[in-house]
């Protein structure tokens, strides 16, 4: 599948509602945004104030480009958190042993996060639980507040013009809401959608 996403870099800045409106009114599939701020990269584009303008005037999704240093102090600004889940298991660090190594095995569980590795299982096994694959717009977001798990997950199109998205919870940290949540969404009718995601990626 071949996305359409004019830059906004190549604008005219002194006619950007025209320039917004012509990409509207064309077969462009989404706006796209280079933020750099003259740190991580050398060059320096434009910020949130800028953004939220562009936003208000288009019609069609934007595809945000962050080449910014610490992103996440600034992610949710240009990010709905709601619209732009992270694929499962984002943020984790993994460190993988020899299982057979038993000295190295008992040094690396010390820094074992149990939350974390609760968290990031079950985002993972949601996404096992769906059928999907690293190259399929599903997200899984999954944490603990006061002894209480959440799972949050969502399927996108490949376009991003539909979604489906549902949230699961339980006082047992130990239930497997990752099969609760993706039952949550075949009982809704998320098969179609990822039949059409199967048939563009193949």
């Amino acid at each position: 599948m071949k996305i359409i996403a004019p830059s906004m870099l190549s604008s005219d800045f002194g006619r950007l509602i025209d320039e917004i409106e012509l990409i509207n009114k064309s077969n462009a599939d989404w706006f796209h945004l280079d933020i750099m701020d003259g740190l991580f990269v050398p060059n320096i584009s434009f910020g949130m104030p800028v953004v939220k303008t562009i936003r208000q005037l288009t019609k069609k999704p934007l595809d945000v480009h962050l080449m910014i240093v610490q992103p996440e102090k600034y992610i949710t600004e240009y990010l709905d958190f709601n619209l732009f889940m992270s694929a499962p298991g984002q943020g984790a660090i993994a460190i993988e042993t020899n299982a057979q190594n038993l000295e190295i095995k008992k040094i690396v569980s010390t820094i074992n996060d149990t939350d974390s590795m609760i968290c990031t299982t079950n985002e993972r096994a949601f996404m096992k639980s769906m059928g999907g694959g690293c190259n399929y717009p599903i997200g899984a977001y999954s944490n603990i507040v006061e002894n209480k798990i959440f799972l949050q997950g969502i399927v996108l199109s490949l376009d991003g013009k539909k979604s489906i998205s549902y949230e699961v919870e339980s006082l047992n940290l130990e239930e497997n809401l990752a099969l609760k949540l993706s039952k949550k969404f075949f009982d809704n009718d998320v098969s179609s959608l990822l039949t059409d995601i199967d048939n563009e990626i193949k």
